[in-house]
C-alpha cells in the first residue's frame, strides 16, 4: 500500500471521528434541553420535540449545530462540556423559537445567526457572571435574547415570537412525545424522572381545575414545573431526601412565578417562557444550601469546642482513585480470595509471589496529592491536626506535607520481613519474579507492605490508632473512606470513646454514616477549608457552650 493511499486513509478515518464528535455534541445539546446527557437522550429529545411541532424540531436542531459549531471554534468549555452539548442548549432555544416564524415563511436567515450569534455572546458572559454566585446558567441567555428580539423588531408592547403549529397528530402525538422525554430523563435519574412527572400531571390538574385549556397553558405543566423539578433533583443535588424535596420546592416556585406573571398581565405582553423554570431552580438551590450552612454550623461549634479544650482533631481520608487503596488480592479460578495473611506468606513462596504481583500492579501510577491533603498538612503544620488517618497506599498525605499519618493499608513503596518487621526497599522486578527477596537483616522473607486480604494492620499502627480513638475528638471523615472496612471498624471505634464524627462530602449515599453524625454536602477541599474558616471564626466571637449532639443531618 503507497503512503498516498495510507495517507487518505488516515484523512477519512479522522474526518470520520471529527463528524461522529460533532454529531454527538449536537444531540448532546438537544438532549440538555430537557437536561439530559448523551446522543441517545438527544435523539429521544428531538423526537419528541418532532411530535409536538416539527419546525420547532428543526430549528432546535439547527441552533444546536450553530452553538456547537461556534463552541468549537472558540472552545471557552472545556472539551468534555462541548461534547455533553453545553455548548449548544441555548441556541437550540432559540432555534426552537424560531420555528414558528419559519413556520409562516418568514426564514430571514441573516437575522437568525445574529439572534444565534448573540445568544452565544450571551450564554459566555451570564456564564462567568452566574459563576461568581454559583448559580447555573440554565436557559437565561436564550431567555434573555427572546426578550431583546422583541424589545428592538416588534412593537411596542408586543411580541417577536410567534408559535409553530402545534400537534400535527393531535394527542397521541403529544402524549407519545411525553413519553420519549421521560424515558430520556428516566435513563440518566429515574427517580427523578419519575417525580417531575408526577408533579406535572398535578399541575395539569391544576390547568383543569381552573377551567382553563391545558393544551394553551402546556408551559407550565409540560415545561416549567417538570423541568425545575428534575433540574434539582436530578442534575444539581443527588442526595435522596434533600433532592426528593428541593425538586418538589423548584417546582413550587416555578409554577408560583407563572400564576404571578399571569395574573400580572405581563404575559399579555411578554409570555413567562422559562422564566418560571429557571428562577424555581435558583431560589430551590439557595434554600437547600442554607440548609447545608446550618449542618456547617453544628459541625463548625464542634470544631471550635475542640480546639477550646485541646481535643484531638483527626482526619479520616480515603483515595478518589480506584488504585489507590489496596487489592482485596488475587483469586482463584472459581473466585475465592487467596489467603494472604503474614502465616500463611511465611509457609507458601506462591503466595508471596502472588503478594508482589498484585502490589507491583498498584504500584503504578501512585498519584499526586490533591487540594485536601494539601489543606490537612497545612492544618497539622498551625498545630489544629492531631492525627490524619487514611486508606492511601501510596503516600499522598505524606507527599502533599503531613508528619507521620496512620496508613492502615500499609505503604507500597517500601517492603516489610515477615520475621523481625524490619523496612526496606523494593528490589529490581526480576529478583522478585524469580528468586525469593529475604531480609538482610535476619533473612527471614519480604514482602511489599501493603495489607491485603486476610492479613491485619502492623501493630504500630493498631497502637497508633487505640492512641487517637481515645481521645474523644472530632473526626473528620473526607468523601467515601468510612466505604473501607478497616477504615469504618475505626470510626467505630472512635464513636465508642464519644468522638464527635464529620463527614464532608457531596456523594448522595454515604457509606458509615449513623443517624448522630453531622454531614457538610460539599467537595472535599472546599467543605474542609469552609469548616476550618467558620470554627476560627466563632472561636473568636464567641465563647464556648456545652456541645450538644446535632440532629440528624438533612442533607
Amino acid at each position: 500500500m503507497s503512503s498516498r493511499s495510507i495517507a487518505y486513509r488516515i484523512g477519512c478515518a479522522t474526518m470520520r471521528a471529527r463528524f461522529s464528535g460533532f454529531a454527538t455534541a449536537v444531540l448532546g445539546a438537544v438532549g440538555q434541553l430537557a437536561l439530559c446527557e448523551g446522543p441517545l437522550a438527544g435523539a429521544l429529545i428531538a423526537g419528541a420535540l418532532a411530535l409536538v411541532s416539527p419546525w420547532a424540531a428543526a430549528g432546535a436542531l439547527a441552533g444546536a449545530t450553530f452553538g456547537t459549531a461556534v463552541g468549537a471554534a472558540g472552545m471557552t468549555r472545556s472539551t468534555s462540556a462541548w461534547r455533553h452539548g453545553l455548548a449548544g442548549y441555548n441556541t437550540a432555544i432559540v432555534g426552537l423559537l424560531w420555528g414558528g416564524l419559519a413556520a409562516q415563511g418568514d426564514f430571514n436567515l441573516p437575522l437568525f445567526v445574529a439572534l444565534l450569534a448573540l445568544c452565544a455572546a450571551f450564554d459566555e458572559v451570564f456564564r462567568q457572571g452566574l459563576a461568581r454566585l454559583a448559580l447555573p446558567v440554565l436557559s437565561l441567555p436564550a431567555m434573555a435574547v427572546a426578550i431583546v428580539a422583541s424589545l428592538v423588531l416588534a412593537a411596542p408592547g408586543t411580541w417577536f415570537w410567534v408559535d409553530a403549529p402545534m400537534a400535527p397528530l393531535g394527542w397521541p402525538g403529544l402524549a407519545g412525545a411525553g413519553l420519549l422525554a421521560v424515558g430520556a430523563m428516566a435513563r440518566q435519574a429515574p427517580v427523578a424522572a419519575g417525580w417531575a412527572t408526577a408533579l406535572a400531571a398535578l399541575a395539569y390538574l391544576g390547568i383543569l381545575a381552573w377551567g382553563l385549556d391545558p393544551l394553551a397553558h402546556g408551559e407550565l405543566w409540560a415545561l416549567n414545573v417538570p423541568l425545575a423539578s428534575f433540574a434539582v433533583q436530578g442534575v444539581f443535588v443527588r442526595a435522596p431526601r434533600a433532592g426528593l424535596a428541593g425538586g418538589a420546592l423548584a417546582a413550587g416556585f416555578a409554577a408560583l412565578i407563572w400564576i404571578v406573571w399571569r395574573r400580572l398581565g405581563i404575559g399579555d405582553v411578554a409570555p413567562p417562557l422559562l422564566m418560571p423554570f429557571i428562577l424555581g431552580v435558583w431560589l430551590a438551590l439557595a434554600i437547600l444550601r442554607a440548609r447545608t450552612a446550618l449542618a456547617l454550623w453544628h459541625a463548625a461549634r464542634a470544631l471550635r469546642a475542640a480546639m477550646a479544650e485541646d481535643r484531638a482533631l483527626v482526619a479520616l481520608v480515603g483515595d478518589d482513585d480506584p488504585r489507590g487503596a489496596a487489592d482485596p488480592g488475587p483469586t482463584t479460578a472459581d473466585g475465592a480470595r487467596i489467603d494472604l495473611s503474614d502465616e500463611r506468606l511465611r509457609d507458601s513462596l506462591q503466595c508471596r509471589r502472588a503478594h508482589w504481583a498484585v502490589c507491583a500492579e498498584l504500584r503504578r501510577a501512585p498519584g499526586e496529592p490533591g487540594a485536601a491533603h494539601r489543606r490537612l498538612a497545612a492544618l497539622e503544620r498551625r498545630g489544629w491536626l492531631r492525627a490524619a488517618i487514611t486508606t492511601d497506599i501510596h503516600g499522598r498525605l505524606r507527599r502533599a506535607g503531613v508528619r507521620d499519618p496512620i496508613e492502615l493499608l500499609g505503604r507500597i513503596d517500601r517492603t516489610v520481613c515477615l520475621d523481625c518487621g524490619a523496612h526496606g526497599d523494593w528490589p529490581p522486578e526480576p529478583l522478585w519474579r524469580r528468586l525469593d527477596p529475604r531480609c538482610p537483616e535476619c533473612g527471614g522473607a519480604t514482602r511489599p507492605d501493603v495489607m491485603l486480604w486476610g492479613d491485619q494492620p502492623a501493630p504500630a499502627v493498631n497502637d497508633a490508632l487505640e492512641q487517637v480513638v481515645a481521645a474523644r475528638g472530632v473526626f473528620l471523615v473526607l468523601g467515601q473512606v468510612a466505604a473501607d472496612p478497616w477504615a469504618a471498624r475505626v470510626l467505630a471505634r472512635a464513636r465508642a470513646h464519644g468522638a464527635f464524627v464529620i463527614f464532608i462530602s457531596n456523594e448522595s449515599d454515604i457509606h458509615g454514616r449513623m443517624p448522630d453524625d453531622t454531614v457538610v454536602r460539599a467537595n472535599e477541599s472546599r467543605g474542609l477549608a469552609a469548616l476550618i474558616g467558620a470554627a476560627i471564626v466563632l472561636r473568636r466571637l464567641w465563647p464556648v457552650w456545652p456541645q450538644r449532639r446535632s440532629p440528624r443531618a438533612w442533607i
